[in-house]
C-alpha cells in the first residue's frame, strides 16, 4: 500500500489526506457493516501518526459514516429499513438538484466520459466484481454533478454515499447481479438532449429502482433469514 507520506505532492495537511481516504474506502464499500476501525493500525498502514486519524475519524463520527459504540469501539453502523429510506430520499432530493444544476455544462466530451463509465461498470459486472460496481457507480453520478461544482452539494451526496456504500456492496455481493437495475442510459438519454424534467425522473428511477430496489430486498432477505 502506497503511504501518505509518499504523496509528497498532496496539498492537504494529514488529516485531510486521512479524510478523503477513508471517506473513499467507505463510499465505495470497501469498508463493511459492522466492521470496527483501529486507529493504529490505520494509522501505521497510512504511514501517518494516530493523531490525523483520530481526527479523520471523529469527523466520520460527526458526519454519521462510522459510529462510537458504548465500549468505545469504532464501527461502521449496520443498516436498517428506516435508515435506508431516510438515505435514499436525501439521495433523491440532493441529486435531482444537483444533476438539474449540471445540465448548463453538459457537452458531448462529458457523455462520452459517462459512456465510458458506463462500460466499465458493466465490465466489472460480468465479472463479479462488486466493489467495483459500487464504486463506479459513485463516478458516474459524481461525474455529473461535478459539471457544475457546488460546494454546498457535493458534499452533502458524498456523505450519503458514504452511509450507503459499505451496505451496498455487502448487498450486491450476497444478493448478485440479478438484482441490478441500470437506469443510467435513461440518464444519458436526458443528458443528451438536455431535457432536464427527464434528467429528474432518470435520477429519482435509478435511485430507487436500483440501490433502493437492491438494498430493500437484502434487508427483508437478511431478517426472514434471521441474520
Amino acid at each position: 500500500m502506497t503511504t501518505l507520506q509518499e504523496n509528497r505532492e498532496a496539498p492537504h495537511t494529514a488529516q485531510q489526506a486521512v479524510y478523503e481516504t477513508l471517506r473513499e474506502r467507505l463510499i465505495t464499500g470497501k469498508i463493511a457493516p459492522g466492521e470496527s476501525l483501529v486507529v493504529a493500525p490505520v494509522a501505521e498502514a497510512l504511514g501517518v501518526s494516530t493523531m490525523p486519524v483520530r481526527e479523520a475519524v471523529r469527523r466520520l463520527i460527526a458526519e454519521n459514516a462510522l459510529e462510537l459504540m458504548d465500549n468505545r469501539r469504532i464501527r461502521v453502523p449496520i443498516m436498517s429499513f428506516s435508515r435506508f429510506e431516510q438515505l435514499l430520499q436525501a439521495r433523491t432530493a440532493l441529486e435531482t438538484l444537483a444533476a438539474e444544476r449540471a445540465m448548463p455544462a453538459v457537452d458531448q466530451r462529458l457523455i462520452a466520459r459517462l459512456l465510458e463509465i458506463d462500460k466499465h461498470s458493466d465490465q466489472m459486472l460480468e465479472v463479479e466484481n462488486y466493489l467495483g460496481v459500487v464504486g463506479n457507480n459513485f463516478h458516474f453520478h459524481r461525474t455529473i454533478y461535478q459539471a457544475v461544482p457546488c460546494q454546498a452539494l457535493l458534499p452533502l451526496i458524498e456523505s450519503t454515499w458514504m452511509q450507503l456504500g459499505p451496505f451496498m456492496a455487502t448487498a450486491l455481493k450476497s444478493m448478485g447481479s440479478t438484482y441490478t437495475v441500470d437506469r443510467h442510459h435513461e440518464i444519458l438519454t436526458a443528458l443528451e438532449q438536455h431535457d432536464t424534467v427527464r434528467l429528474r425522473v432518470a435520477i429519482k428511477a435509478d435511485i430507487r429502482d436500483g440501490i433502493g430496489h437492491l438494498g430493500t430486498s437484502f434487508l427483508e432477505e437478511t431478517i426472514e433469514s434471521g441474520g
